[in-house]
Formats: structure tokens, sequence, C-alpha cells
């Protein structure tokens, strides 16, 4: 997370995915999912840096890879700690509301609206989880996506 933070976007997807890894070898499927998601997330961010920048950060299309094998792995994600569970679908969350900015920067729109939908589906599922920080309903939500990625 301080890599993020600091900027170093593909070093900080680097030390996820070192950390999914040692999940998943110790068996441990729900934290090693949540890892795959940031390393997603870590990816995404960087997106928004300069495009001349070298690193996997920098390769759209390698990011939208990299997301949807993350989201597509909470599927099948079991576990008797509810809150970790629940910590799975939020993260879930965001990393559909990241591929719905990436994707819709890239121009797919339908595929954009079809994640946020997503997105905003989960988040109603299990409204008492927090996935943003503050209140905001999905018209806004929307927007802020825009506005990130310099649409709006």
């Amino acid at each position: 997370m301080v890599e993020r933070v600091a900027g170093n976007y593909d070093r900080a997807a680097g030390i996820h995915q070192l950390a999914s890894n040692a999940f998943e070898e110790i068996g441990d499927k729900p934290r090693a999912v949540i890892c795959r998601l940031d390393r997603g997330l870590d990816l995404a961010a960087g997106l928004n840096e300069d495009s001349g920048r070298k690193g996997v950060s920098g390769d759209v299309t390698k990011v939208k890879e990299i997301l949807e094998t993350a989201i597509q792995a909470t599927v099948n994600t079991e576990g008797r700690d509810i809150e970790l569970l629940q910590r799975v679908v939020a993260k879930e969350g965001e990393a559909r509301v990241a591929l719905s900015g990436v994707l819709w920067e890239s121009k797919d729109k339908a595929a954009a609206e079809s994640q946020f939908g997503e997105a905003c589906g989960k988040h109603g599922e299990v409204s008492h989880i927090i996935i943003f920080p503050f209140y905001i309903n999905s018209y806004e939500l929307f927007l802020l996506i825009l506005r990130t990625f310099g649409r709006a």
C-alpha cells in the first residue's frame, strides 16, 4: 500500500503478486484473491501516469486482463471468516469500478457500463460493507470515475 501511495504502481503490483502467491501456497484463497485484486488496482492506477513510462501499468490490455482474471477468481472463494469474505466482495467492487474506468477510457463503453452495473449490484447486495469512504449514489460515482480518467 505504501508503494501505491508513493506512486510506485509497478512495484506495488509486484509486492501484491508475491503476497498473493504466498497466500495461495498456504491455502488462504480469500487473502490471495484480495492481493490479486489489489495488484489490478495498482496497475490501473498506474495508467493515469505518463504514457511514456515503461512497465506493465502502461499496457491497458494487460491491465484489463489482470483485473478480469482477478475478478473471476472471486467466484469460488470460500471460507468461514465472514468478515474476510466481506472484504473480498468489497475489493471485487473496487476492482470492477477500476475496470469500468479502464474500459471507458479504452472506448469500450458497453463493457464499462456492464462492469459498473455489476459493481453497483455487489454494493447493493452487501450494503453494510463500506466500499467507499463516503456515501455516494451510482450516478455520482460514475461521474467521479469519468473525472478521474479525465472525461467529465
